[in-house]
């Protein structure tokens, strides 16, 4: 750490011109008792799983009062995790501001008219001057009481995401006018050189996960998936996915209790228009409690199904609404979101860097970094056990059928 005059304490890793100067301006803008700034922080937050600027301001309103404010702040400065995990980094700092600024309040306007108003994502903010840098700015809910939570969500939590992402896919599908201007803006081109890394690294665990009878039909399931594009159809109902629909990516707000009150997203930086499931298949395969994925998959499925025709009912949604048995039909269909959930999704939402093995690390020091890490995660005791019982479950639900 730098300690910059008395009130500041700098991370080394962060950028010359964020500073207190600049979000004392911004502070100014939108604390209308705003007086002084007393104290200015910035944290560089860099693991496999997270990779931004956590700024915190502690200022004094003009009654003298003290109020604490915090900010998740990304840059192309700080962008280093796509060493480490490309297929779940951020794209364009750029197409993720328009998502935050131009689609997230046209989603929340159309649940505010109903007087059902929806988080779905943090207040996003922009400096009053310009700066070296494109960056994406909005407030830390984790100030407000929301935190993250680990260790897979029980079927009360999974139902309470469900309910509000069923809101998110039917606010974009009223707002249907924007599916093309999403899709031309947030273009992701796949990296097949790390999708082959992956799969290699999956297939040579299978003897570890005692599952060898496995090794033939995963190797032609993954070859027919890279030759296969992603399926689109604009004929089905679409909506907007998230993209990685994950415990993850979400902030939740309890009450004392423990009940979830409130869920909001934490990055939309992989939106496309496309058939919801992908988001079903990414959430419930990674993110549900170790036996919800197997036991409540087809409750679940219908949960989701249930929350969706009450919104677009909500919204008053004027074309066909979607059968339960159509997005039964749609979650076989798309097998092949089923299987990156499992080998791409879960083992990095199992994944805890705090209590990481360095010594499983050091043992493949002579590795690249992607293959490091996905190695020691595809070993995971967690993920191995998980993996034994999810593999022969996919089997009879036809998800490993070419």
């Amino acid at each position: 750490m730098v300690i910059d005059r008395q009130f500041s304490i700098i991370d080394g890793a962060t950028p010359k011109w964020v500073n207190e100067t600049l979000f004392e301006s911004l502070l100014r803008k939108k604390v209308t008792d705003f007086s002084k700034l007393i104290k200015f922080s910035t944290k560089y937050v860099n693991n496999c799983k997270e990779n931004y600027l956590s700024v915190k301001a502690d200022f004094e309103t003009k009654d003298g009062k003290r109020r604490l404010m915090g900010f998740i702040m990304k840059t192309a400065t700080l962008s280093h995790g796509e060493k480490l995990l490309p297929y779940l980094t951020s794209g364009s700092l750029a197409q993720e501001n328009w998502m935050n600024f131009e689609i997230i309040p046209k989603f929340k306007a159309l649940f505010e008219t109903e007087n059902k108003p929806k988080t779905f994502h943090p207040t996003s903010l922009k400096f009053p001057q310009s700066v070296p840098e494109d960056y994406v700015l909005f407030e830390d809910l984790q100030m407000k009481g929301y935190r993250p939570l680990q260790g897979g969500l029980s079927s009360p939590q999974m139902e309470a995401v469900l309910n509000n992402l069923a809101a998110f896919h039917a606010a974009s599908a009223v707002e249907g006018n924007i599916n093309q201007s999403v899709n031309q803006r947030m273009v992701k081109t796949p990296n097949k050189e790390l999708q082959l890394l992956i799969n290699r690294i999956f297939h040579e665990h299978l003897r570890l996960y005692d599952l060898k009878d496995y090794e033939d039909k995963i190797k032609s399931l993954q070859s027919h998936f890279l030759e296969e594009s992603s399926p689109s159809n604009s004929l089905e109902f679409q909506v907007l996915q998230v993209g990685n629909c994950c415990i993850d990516n979400m902030l939740f707000l309890l009450d004392a209790f423990g009940n979830v009150k409130d869920i909001a997203f934490i990055n939309l930086d992989m939106c496309c228009y496309g058939n919801p499931v992908k988001d079903l298949l990414y959430l419930l395969l990674s993110s549900a409690i170790n036996a919800d994925k197997i036991n409540n998959f087809d409750y679940y499925i219908k949960y989701y199904h249930d929350q969706l025709v009450g919104y677009l009912k909500l919204l008053k949604f004027k074309r066909k609404i979607p059968k339960l048995w159509e997005l039964q039909y749609d979650v076989i269909k798309n097998n092949k979101w089923a299987f990156e959930a499992v080998t791409q999704v879960l083992p990095l939402v199992l994944w805890d860097p705090s209590n990481s093995n360095e010594s499983n690390l050091s043992e493949e020091e002579e590795l690249p970094i992607n293959d490091k890490f996905l190695k020691v995660m595809c070993a995971q005791d967690n993920y191995c056990q998980q993996i034994q019982k999810l593999l022969p479950w996919m089997e009879d639900k036809a998800f490993l059928e070419e």
